[in-house]
């Protein structure tokens, strides 16, 4: 492996383990703090969790950006340029309610730059399953992008009424995400693991246990954590689940940085809102399409002298 090579995973090691505590500790802990005693150890816990899932938080912004210019770094400018422009839209757009303007273009071009990084991807690999997958994946991106692009330009352009069929395409869209791991896990259903099932049905039973105790905290939890709106039947969230997770395992297992640019896709979620979502879908889709593109260095290697 090069020394880019080498940079390029422990920057994804590193972005996996902050975006999971992050995930854990603010997007999911944060949600349910109203729940937890105000006082003594209970509540010096609380603010602990609190602290490291901020540090957590902030550590994945950097080595987000880290990992994407990574990802660019040693191939010809056609093949880095949509992914560098849309980081950088990404982190300069502040705040978390930006004007509808700027956020409308940012929108439409993440869009674009899925699309192309998504074709490359998709050139990049033979596996049919695997090619099925990604090709879901990012027809999910695409249109969760263009329908928030389009929402952004009603509101920029003070359009009347409202976007015809948005909530009906974002839905037919979380029906699409959950069919992702289901694709996903097609190779481990005929030859996986007992271990991998194992934790799959020990996943999809927690899922159904939290659904069972208090089904609108759990959608609450979900919806903020991932963008799931757990709309559609939950037998249907079960199996995604249940499904994936061996899936992404059993991915890894094959190849460790594809199975993890993978998972960073999922680790984004459904519905992004923030900068770090945004970050992981781009670095995920740059380390799916890039190794298919022609790097300077090859490019060099068979000129003429």
């Amino acid at each position: 492996m090069t020394a880019l090579g080498e940079y390029r995973g422990a920057a994804l090691r590193f972005l996996w383990w902050a975006t999971l505590a992050e995930l854990l500790l603010v997007r999911v802990v944060s949600r349910v703090g109203i729940f937890i005693p105000k006082s003594g150890l209970f509540e010096a816990a609380y603010r602990t969790a609190m602290t490291v899932g901020e540090v957590a938080f902030s550590f994945s912004l950097f080595v987000g950006v880290l990992l994407l210019v990574l990802a660019l770094a040693g191939h010809r400018w056609w093949a880095w340029a949509p992914g560098a422009v849309a980081g950088a839209l990404v982190m300069i757009v502040p705040g978390p309610v930006p004007p509808a303007g700027w956020a409308m273009a940012v929108a439409f071009v993440l869009a674009g730059t899925v699309a192309v990084l998504g074709a490359g991807a998709l050139r990049s690999v033979t596996e049919r399953w695997e090619r099925r997958t990604l090709a879901l994946v990012m027809t999910v991106h695409v249109l969760g992008y263009l329908v928030a692009g389009t929402q952004l330009a009603w509101e920029a352009f003070a359009l009347p009424g409202g976007v015809p069929l948005a909530g009906t395409i974002l839905r037919a869209g979380e029906l699409l995400a959950l069919a992702a791991p289901v694709l996903l896990a097609a190779p481990m259903l005929r030859r996986g693991s007992f271990k991998d099932a194992a934790i799959g049905l020990g996943s999809a039973a927690a899922l159904g246990a939290l659904l069972w105790a208090n089904a609108d905290i759990t959608a609450i939890l979900a919806m903020y954590s991932l963008g799931f709106t757990l709309s559609w039947p939950a037998l249907l969230y079960l199996i995604a689940l249940g499904l994936g997770v061996p899936g992404l395992i059993a991915a890894v297992r094959r190849d460790r940085v594809r199975g993890l640019a993978l998972g960073l896709l999922f680790l984004a979620g459904y519905t992004l809102g923030i900068n770090q979502q945004h970050l992981l879908v781009l670095a995920g889709w740059a380390l799916l399409a890039l190794p298919a593109a022609q790097p300077v260095t090859a490019v060099a290697e068979v000129s003429p002298a």
